[in-house]
């Protein structure tokens, strides 16, 4: 039981610092903006209209930990792409959806490390610009589409 706990914060551990180096290497490059969102931040929100026309995070702000974003335009786009598919093009993530129209490209990967933690990423990549935002916290799969068809 001891190696299996062991083992569990090792993986848990890999699967943070992965996403945290990637947004780390996007705070020291020129042309991304990045934003970094607490657990106490959004709890700070309360009941505010926390989302956008894809989702609403106000139902499950609670089990939300932090939210990192980076995004990019123009000839940044590129870089911000390059560092996205060398992060997230491993088997820790299971790609829950895609979504591929006129060379914009939607992807949502989920990582379920264990402890109660999940790991969601939202890639929204096109040939102008680059997005992705990564959440963490103890919502479920369940949260993420419910959160979704509140939106709509």
């Amino acid at each position: 039981m001891k190696k299996f706990i062991i083992l569990l914060v090792i993986s848990l551990s890999a699967i943070i610092a992965h996403a945290e180096s990637l947004f780390e290497s996007c705070e020291n490059t020129p042309g991304i903006t990045t934003v970094y969102v607490s657990k106490t931040m959004i709890s700070l929100a309360g009941d505010l209209d926390i989302g956008s026309d894809n989702m609403n995070l106000s139902s499950i702000a609670s089990k939300i930990d932090g939210i990192w974003i980076m995004t990019a335009e123009g000839d940044k786009a590129a870089i911000l792409r390059n560092k996205v598919k060398t992060a997230f093009n491993d088997k820790k993530y299971e790609k829950l959806m895609s979504v591929r129209d006129d060379g914009d490209n939607v992807d949502i990967l989920m990582a379920t490390p264990g402890g109660n933690k999940n790991e969601c990423i939202i890639k929204a990549i096109a040939e102008t610009d680059a997005t992705v935002i990564i959440m963490r916290g103890s919502f479920t799969l369940q949260d993420i589409v419910a959160a979704t068809k509140a939106a709509h």
